[in-house]
């Protein structure tokens, strides 16, 4: 009996093992951030023309300016009216754009939407990349080095990471 126990004991040990060394990060995406006045920017083409974006997390959407938006000739139309944001420069109503195609870390998204902002977000930056695009997985900063990470557990189960 005990050299059955210690056999059963010793397979699920090892299997607990296998699917614990199974369980890791994936690297979906990785940006590299150059900073700018204390704003990590990055690279990304709109429609194929090359940009820079402010990455921020604190940013519940994603925005152009609207300078971003003449430049590159987007339809805007108006959002909700409703629905509006606030900011140092107070409080403004919102439109949006649509982006045919954007790519960002040798991806691309398409028909990607972004809320216009009146104000401009520093020379040569087209805007802000928010939550709706950073939030899809989970995200490690690592700004002194230059590098914004997002990655996915895999292999962990319904475990935390």
């Amino acid at each position: 009996m005990f050299r059955r126990m210690t056999a059963v004991l010793a397979a699920w040990a090892a299997l607990t093992g296998a699917a614990e060394a199974a369980c890791g990060l994936h690297l979906v995406a990785d940006f590299k951030v150059t900073l700018q006045d204390s704003s990590p920017l990055i690279d990304a083409k709109i429609n194929g023309e090359p940009v820079k974006m402010i990455a921020d997390s604190g940013a519940f959407f994603s925005s152009l300016s609207q300078g971003a938006v003449t430049q590159f000739k987007l339809r805007q139309e108006p959002g909700n009216p409703y629905v509006y944001t606030v900011g140092i420069g107070g409080t403004q109503s919102i439109s949006i754009t649509k982006v045919k195609s954007l790519t960002i870390a040798d991806q691309t998204l398409s028909n990607q939407a972004f809320i216009v902002m009146d104000n401009e977000f520093g020379a040569g930056v087209a805007g802000l990349m928010g939550e709706n695009i950073l939030g899809f997985v989970d995200a490690y900063y690592d700004l002194p080095d230059g590098a914004i990470k997002m990655v996915r557990p895999t292999g962990c189960g319904d475990r935390p990471f």
